[in-house]
């Protein structure tokens, strides 16, 4: 005889990936690939895009992927438009969803919603490309901008305009923005930015690492998080 069973095979955590989110030398375009083969196998379904020495993420953010690199850009990590339509291609494949973060805000001491357009035109230029999900990080700022919900929640409305309506096929719509507040940490105060984030579009991610910026993540620190932004 035979016995019946059923198998419920799920995970705890809605998005389980890699953030390469870092400072100094990105991963290499090999790497990246292999990453994404590993995401698969393990049943990862995030990979979260933003090194900090990509300088179209960060310091050259207006500007569009070049054609072409020199040999030393590529021994610098720098990447080309037809890498990243691959790295989106291979993300899609592997069934990851590949997150494209932006860094409008790097060095500056405010936030500025006229940024807004040409995040906008930014992402189309990805978008163009493959890519289906995109990020916002203002970390690293000098202070903490009470306007940083107001930047989600406007960039949030404008993909949502553009690739969220009715008649976008599903395989071509958004996923929510990924949003990095300054406040990513517990400890470093400024919890009244963390609350203006109850008065925005609920589906918008807010990124978070505990305590610290490197941390064990515990109950109490989620708890806390959750109560500060109204959502999970």
């Amino acid at each position: 005889s035979l016995p019946t069973v059923k198998i419920a095979d799920y995970a705890h955590a809605k998005y389980r990936g890699i953030m390469e989110g870092f400072y100094g030398h990105p991963y290499s375009m090999e790497s990246r690939l292999n990453l994404l083969e590993y995401c698969k196998r393990y049943k990862m379904n995030y990979y979260g895009y933003g090194p900090k020495a990509d300088p179209y993420h960060a310091g050259n953010w207006r500007l569009n992927y070049p054609e072409t690199v020199t040999d030393a850009q590529r021994n610098l990590g720098q990447l080309t438009s037809s890498d990243m339509a691959t790295i989106a291609a291979k993300a899609k494949e592997c069934n990851v969803d590949f997150v494209w973060i932006i860094h409008p805000s790097l060095g500056s001491y405010s936030i500025n919603l006229s940024w807004v357009p040409e995040i906008m035109t930014k992402f189309e230029h990805l978008y163009e490309l493959g890519v289906r999900h995109f990020g916002v990080s203002v970390d690293d700022m000098n202070g903490h901008p009470s306007n940083q919900g107001q930047l989600a929640a406007e960039v949030q409305a404008k993909i949502d305009a553009k690739w969220n309506t009715d008649a976008t096929p599903k395989a071509d719509r958004v996923g929510p923005v990924l949003f990095t507040p300054t406040v990513y940490a517990l400890n470093y105060g400024s919890s009244y930015v963390l609350q203006s984030f109850k008065k925005i579009d609920s589906k918008i991610d807010v990124a978070f690492t505990g305590y610290d910026c490197f941390s064990n993540v515990r109950a109490s620190s989620f708890a806390t998080m959750a109560n500060y932004i109204g959502r999970d």
